[in-house]
């Protein structure tokens, strides 16, 4: 478990936490407005993606979250990461989300998302991004 003591790390710029066993993703890693990457990734998380994460879309350069059993659906609030600094999210081999992920979050040009499938994205999405590419 990641303790909530690391919300008053106010200064913290890079938490890496990967393939660590954790089981619990709290919503107060939210308050971390200085932090610029963030990588839980390949960890046995199995609850909702806190909403508060989208509170760091003004910092955060990178967001892995791949390869957990994270549920359900991606909250609205990842729609800011695509307006502020275009930051890269990962949410691949999280084969319990239920689509559709935010319209915006799809066209953040550092989007992975199931695989591959595309399926959480409207199909117009690839040829969008060709066509403004």
């Amino acid at each position: 478990t990641i303790s909530p003591d690391f919300s008053r790390l106010e200064d913290l710029l890079v938490l890496k936490l990967a393939s660590n066993k954790l089981t619990s993703l709290p919503s107060d890693l939210g308050s971390l407005q200085k932090l610029k990457y963030l990588d839980l990734s390949s960890n046995l998380f199995s609850q909702e993606i806190p909403s508060e994460l989208g509170n760091l879309a003004g910092t955060l350069e990178m967001l892995d979250l791949r390869n957990n059993k994270l549920q359900n659906r991606i909250p609205e609030s990842f729609a800011e990461f695509e307006g502020k600094n275009s930051a890269s999210v990962y949410l691949s081999g999280n084969s319990n989300l239920s689509d559709p992920a935010p319209l915006m979050l799809c066209f953040l040009p550092g989007f992975d998302l199931a695989d591959g499938e595309g399926i959480m994205c409207p199909p117009e999405r690839n040829a969008l991004k060709l066509f403004y590419d």
